[in-house]
């Protein structure tokens, strides 16, 4: 992964978020609609292999500067305690 560079966004900027149920291709349509790059689980893989935690991008080439998180399903054990 690349440094962003977030503070060339200055004070515009966008952010686009997706929230739903774990294993629900939330990271694999972020990746197709705004060009980011987050690792999306392999098909016929454990559900282990799902996002966890958060994670943030800066969308490339989108104006006005698009921040884009990406975030474990609600459902996801990962964060239970």
């Amino acid at each position: 992964m690349k440094e962003a560079r977030l503070g060339e966004c200055r004070l515009s900027y966008a952010v686009v978020s997706i929230m739903d149920p774990q294993s629900s291709g939330k990271s694999t349509l972020l990746n197709h609609l705004l060009g980011t790059n987050f690792r999306e689980p392999i098909a016929f893989k454990r559900k282990s292999q799902t996002t966890k935690g958060i994670w943030l991008v800066k969308a490339e080439n989108i104006e006005p500067c698009t921040l884009v998180i990406d975030l474990h399903g609600p459902d996801g054990r990962e964060g239970r305690g």
